[in-house]
C-alpha cells in the first residue's frame, strides 16, 4: 500500500471518529489541524490496527504527532 492509499484510508478513519468531514494531509497534525483529544487518539490507535493489521504501542502512538508520522509508522511495522 502505498503513501496516498493510507492517508485515504486515514482520511475515512478520522472523519469518522470526529464525525465531520475533515481533510486530512500529511502535513496535518493530530492536535492542531485536527482537533482529536487523547480518546481521538487512542479511539485512532485502534481503529489503524484493526484496518492495518499492525500493532501500536501507547508510547509509540503518543510520538505520533503528524499523519505522515502515522503513515511512516504503518509502513515501518507492515500495515496492510
Amino acid at each position: 500500500m502505498n503513501r496516498q492509499q493510507i492517508r485515504e484510508q486515514l482520511q475515512e478513519i478520522v472523519k469518522e471518529i470526529l464525525q465531520e468531514d475533515v481533510t486530512v494531509e500529511e502535513t496535518s497534525r493530530f492536535d492542531r489541524d485536527l482537533p482529536m483529544d487523547s480518546l481521538a487518539m487512542v479511539e485512532l490507535g485502534m481503529a489503524v490496527e484493526g484496518v492495518f493489521h499492525i500493532e501500536i504501542r501507547g508510547q509509540d502512538l503518543d510520538g505520533l504527532k503528524t499523519v505522515a508520522d502515522l503513515i511512516s509508522y504503518i509502513q515501518e511495522h507492515g500495515g496492510k
